[in-house]
């Protein structure tokens, strides 16, 4: 754990963990928690704002706290599922004079790297396969009862197999996580039911994320995207600064640079290749470009893998 100004950085799960009172994971990139069994623990959530290399899935019921992420803060009461992303700065607070746990209460928190996933070669795939997991938007959710009740039977499978800690558990929690992960996405996703944004300015930069994400060549003009979109360059520049405080140029260099890192680890390909498939024409240009973002050129990104 490193910390910047008035933030944690946690580079690894023990950190978070054991800095919040928790006990060690059974796995290095893994881990889940309820909260039930710590009641002290979470009576004193909240803490210096951290951001962290992995992912985090919060689903809670009966616990009226507040999570801020990236400046956005809702109750997690009211809003029972909650994504966090790589990178995003996050932070949990009870409210005060608020006892915790009652006998309804129910919260989890799920933390794994993305290679845990059997299918995930990076947080790149993760982003792409899975739209709430959108790098600069916050998707959170007031679940029916209905589907509470279908993402907390997979949680509590997970958290069964987790602390029986048997040899073959951690191909159950693989298994099982991947399923609440489809699920959600299936049941989310384009449900009218459920929303992961409060206004029009939030949809707008949730479909735009989602489209840059997909985009075969992803650093195209703003207006290419708004095009797509049928908004105006400047409606869709003033909703992406209204909703992320960045620019929609910063949201296309976030995605293409993790989209390149990708590559560049992943694949044989030369830069060349890697230049051309990204649609850079002029090799000079890409290098540049990449090293303007990384620091480094992408050989030397290469080469230090």
């Amino acid at each position: 754990m490193s910390r910047s100004s008035d933030i944690n950085i946690y580079k690894n799960i023990d950190d978070f963990l054991l800095l919040k009172g928790f006990p060690r994971s059974n796995y290095s990139d893994f881990c889940i928690v309820r909260f039930e069994d710590y009641p002290e623990l979470a009576e004193s959530l909240g803490s210096m704002p951290y951001l962290s290399d992995y992912f985090e899935i919060s689903i809670s019921i009966g616990y009226d706290v507040s999570v801020t992420v990236n400046n956005h803060t809702v109750n997690a009461n009211e809003n029972n599922l909650v994504f966090v992303s790589p990178r995003q700065i996050a932070n949990w607070q009870s409210h005060e004079g608020v006892k915790f746990p009652s006998a309804e209460s129910i919260s989890f928190m799920v933390i794994f790297k993305p290679d845990f996933l059997s299918f995930a070669k990076d947080a790149y795939d993760i982003y792409k396969a899975f739209p709430y997991f959108n790098h600069s938007s916050l998707p959170v959710y007031n679940l029916t009862t209905e589907l509470k009740q279908s993402l907390l039977n997979y949680l509590f499978k997970i958290y069964d197999e987790y602390r029986r800690n048997s040899e073959d558990s951690i191909e159950f929690i693989r298994s099982y996580l991947t399923l609440f992960l489809l699920s959600a996405k299936r049941e989310l996703s384009f449900s009218e039911r459920v929303s992961p944004y409060r206004n029009r300015a939030e949809e707008i930069t949730f479909n735009f994320e989602n489209m840059v994400k997909h985009m075969e060549h992803k650093n195209r003009p703003i207006a290419y995207y708004a095009d797509k979109l049928n908004i105006s360059s400047v409606y869709l520049s003033e909703c992406i600064k209204r909703t992320t405080n960045k620019t929609a140029k910063q949201i296309i260099d976030d995605y293409f640079i993790m989209e390149t890192k990708s590559l560049l680890k992943h694949s044989n390909r030369t830069i060349s290749e890697i230049a051309y498939d990204l649609g850079f024409v002029d090799d000079s240009y890409f290098v540049k470009y990449f090293k303007k973002q990384v620091g480094i050129t992408p050989k030397r990104f290469r080469d230090n893998l």
